[in-house]
């Protein structure tokens, strides 16, 4: 089946995403153009699954995506994903290896993506995309040492508090049994704290 040309404002939205994280000229950024694809996902759909090699990156035009993994038989919330994330096992991605997670559309979802295999040439020749990549997993590492520096050392009541003013997305629009299991408690435990606050 052909996948469907992007759309104008599929690209503005995408363009906008990465002009947030650097400068990128249109003709670098039209060079990845061809390479773009757009897929549509129903709720429950996999995007990756462990165990596979993760070979494309995600970008969330709307929607919502669950990263997840197993530990000890039992099912860990790692990160929740909304619009206007860039969404991979990004150490699967580029290793070459079979991923460690899981990564679920939580919504219906609408992503761009694009394959390793054909963008990674444009990027090695780009400068300012090379730039906005760096920045990219400069964020994330600063995101996931403040996660586990700060957020794991909070109390279970404080961890909430801090979503609550920081993530709201995730109170709005995350389930309950999923929003415990990220904030490392019991679902019975975040219901009495929600009964609190």
């Amino acid at each position: 089946m052909a996948t469907p040309e992007l759309t104008a404002a599929q690209m503005q939205q995408f363009k906008e995403h990465i002009a947030l994280l650097g400068p990128v000229p249109d003709t670098d950024i039209n060079r990845l153009v061809p390479f773009l694809h757009y897929k549509k996902c129903n709720k429950g759909n996999f995007i990756l699954k462990e165990g596979q090699v993760c070979k494309n990156f995600y970008f969330i035009l709307n929607g919502l995506v669950r990263g997840y993994s197993f530990h000890s038989n039992k099912e860990v919330n790692v990160e929740f994903f909304f619009e206007n994330y860039i969404v991979a096992d990004f150490y699967s991605l580029r290793n070459e290896t079979p991923s460690q997670q899981f990564l679920i559309a939580m919504e219906p979802c609408e992503l761009l993506y694009a394959a390793k295999a054909d963008y990674i040439k444009i990027f090695n020749e780009s400068i300012p995309l090379t730039s906005v990549a760096f920045r990219l997993f400069q964020n994330m590492f600063f995101e996931e040492e403040t996660y586990s520096t700060t957020f794991k050392a909070l109390s279970p009541e404080e961890r909430y508090q801090f979503i609550l003013a920081n993530r709201p997305q995730l109170i709005q629009r995350v389930s309950l049994k999923h929003l415990a299991s990220y904030l490392g408690m019991s679902r019975e435990t975040l219901s009495r704290i929600r009964g609190r606050i």
